[in-house]
């Protein structure tokens, strides 16, 4: 099983990391696990938590995800030098950094 790229983190962690309400991120994570992109684990240092590991088929979606879109951005931006490629994604990352995969721009 693999942990991602980020680990493994609590349920709670990644509701508040999406942007999701604890009701919400429960249905999340249950239709995450029911495709097999999840496992969801007891944490050892709180019995009442579960963490959320990603598992090799979700580490696959998530680079097939990663790729599909850097190839939206090369055709959404494509009119754009490197420069002003890397100031727009630079801009966005800024504008919703809570919610920016740890490898964007700044």
């Amino acid at each position: 099983m693999s942990r991602g790229f980020e680990g493994s983190m609590t349920q709670q962690r990644l509701g508040l990391r999406l942007g999701i309400d604890r009701t919400t991120i429960v249905t999340v994570v249950d239709g995450l696990q029911d495709a097999g992109l999840i496992e969801r684990n007891r944490d050892p240092a709180d019995r009442r938590a579960y963490l959320i590991v990603v598992t090799e088929s979700g580490t696959a979606a998530q680079r097939r995800g990663r790729r599909l879109v850097r190839q939206a951005e090369r055709e959404l931006l494509g009119a754009l030098t490197d420069e002003e490629h890397g100031t727009v994604t630079g801009l966005l990352a800024r504008a919703v950094p809570e919610r920016t995969p740890p490898d964007a721009p700044r």
